[in-house]
């Protein structure tokens, strides 16, 4: 409940941040993914269980790499970022 909080007032007072990018994978796009990833490929031998939940946040956090990979890639100073 926190984190929802915290994501909604960061959100809410930073969005000017976030508004020149162009975001390609919204998470309304890429939390049904990670669902689906979690329900089809998780361990474990129940169809429901807890092991569903910890495939959830493995392939959410997966799949949220994506968009700063690919920032990673198209920036022209890659020197400062990978110099530590």
């Amino acid at each position: 409940v926190v984190a929802v909080i915290l994501c909604y007032l960061c959100h809410k007072f930073y969005f000017t941040t976030t508004t020149h990018a162009r975001m390609e994978l919204r998470s309304y796009i890429l939390i049904p993914i990670a669902l689906a990833l979690a329900f089809l490929f998780h361990p474990g031998d129940a169809w429901v269980s807890m092991q569903v939940l910890v495939a959830f946040t493995m392939y959410a956090e997966c799949l949220a790499l994506i968009p700063q990979l690919y920032l990673m890639r198209h920036m022209h100073e890659v020197e400062p970022l990978t110099s530590h």
